[in-house]
């Protein structure tokens, strides 16, 4: 924590708060300036810090363009330009949707000059922004599922840990601000301004850095599997261009080997295509980590509970899992491991879904740990059984 640059920014708050003739453009170049050795949580907490000393709000948001467009043009002059479908070009344009939404909604409901808006344009605003909000979600997951493990595969495993940490804590504020409705005006201005300062700070970290590394990593046939991940996952806009590299390469949808012959089996023997069907008709989502945490598999039902992406095989499971819970999944493991539990259950609301979800030890004959299989289905429908369906 650089603690004299948040200093400097919280006299410069001060300065543009008591002096009522001061130079607004100098004040704006200095926090500018101080504002580039710092990160944007220390921005935040410095501009935090003012308000608890009694600098109202409405002189912070009077600078609050100035960073913020700081950290977007400067993220948005470093952008390598690329064809229109590729992975990265579609990350910059839902960036560019979801800053701007922000943005327009910020400024509504804490303007840096002029009257405070209505009722009327503040819900007019917040009714607006909410769907572009709720379409961060598209954003997130492919990044978290289909872009972040072909970075570990680079060896590359803190910053994407990072980026997932920061999705969470917009996660939070999209909510917060969802389940406001109605309420105070000035409380949902707050919210928009931190998650446009969180979200400004978060595309600067995200383009300059883990995206400028990946365009020199990643081979073409690495983004021809993210951009088929990507379209499997969805997308925050309704059209995304084609792109050639993933149109021309291998697009086998199992990938498996389905030469003749039989798996046998102590019950019975199947044909590989036979196993693949039967694992993805199953009614419940299948994972299986090994005896190393890696993810080894997970079946392709058209109605996955939660999102999969085929980069993931190879994955460390703990990579697979939002910071804040990997001690938890790191836990299960290890009693896994050590064979003090054989299995674990959660259970979760998700929209009208209710989900169960299960973690089993798997062992060979000898009792040795071969790995971990999960096991996740929607209990809702079950829940609504009653009385008795017969065949006679």
């Amino acid at each position: 924590m650089n603690s004299d640059a948040v200093r400097s920014l919280k006299q410069i708050i001060k300065e543009l708060h008591s002096d009522p003739n001061a130079d607004r453009d100098e004040l704006s170049k200095r926090f500018a300036t101080v504002a580039k050795q710092v990160s944007s949580v220390e921005i935040a907490q410095a501009e935090q810090e003012a308000i608890e000393e009694g600098i109202p709000p409405e002189s912070i948001q009077k600078l609050c363009d100035v960073h913020l467009d700081m950290f977007v043009d400067d993220a948005r002059e470093r952008r390598t330009k690329l064809a229109p479908g590729h992975p990265i070009s579609i990350m910059y344009d839902e960036h560019d949707t979801l800053l701007g939404g922000l943005r327009n909604a910020r400024t509504i409901m804490l303007p840096s000059d002029g009257p405070a808006p209505s009722p009327a344009e503040a819900m007019q605003a917040i009714t607006t922004v909410i769907p572009i909000l709720e379409g961060a979600e598209q954003n997130f997951v492919k990044q978290e599922n289909a872009f972040f493990p072909v970075v570990e595969k680079h060896g590359v495993t803190q910053p994407p840990a990072i980026m997932w940490s920061e999705h969470d804590a917009l996660r939070g504020l999209f909510k917060a601000l969802a389940n406001m409705g109605r309420g105070d005006q000035s409380q949902a201005g707050q919210l928009l301004l931190q998650a446009e300062e969180l979200m400004a700070g978060h595309v600067h970290k995200e383009e300059t850095i883990l995206f400028d590394m990946s365009l020199k990593l990643f081979s073409d046939e690495e983004w021809a599997a993210i951009r088929r991940d990507f379209d499997d996952l969805g997308y925050l806009h309704s059209s995304v261009a084609e792109y050639e590299s993933a149109k021309d390469a291998d697009t086998s949808t199992d990938g498996a080997s389905t030469a003749a012959g039989k798996i046998n089996l102590l019950s019975g023997s199947l044909d590989i295509d036979q196993v693949i069907a039967m694992l993805n008709t199953l009614p419940v989502d299948i994972t299986y980590v090994d005896a190393e945490d890696k993810v080894a598999y997970f079946s392709e039902s058209s109605e996955r509970i939660f999102p999969r992406a085929r980069s993931v095989v190879g994955r460390s499971v703990q990579n697979c899992h939002p910071p804040k819970s990997v001690h938890v999944v790191q836990e299960i493991l290890d009693s896994f491991r050590a064979g003090t539990r054989d299995s674990e259950e959660f259970y979760l609301h998700l929209g009208e879904r209710y989900v169960y979800i299960r973690y089993f030890a798997m062992r060979d004959e000898a009792g040795a740990y071969t790995g971990c299989l999960e096991v996740s289905q929607d209990i809702a429908p079950i829940q609504k059984i009653d009385g008795e369906k017969r065949i006679v």
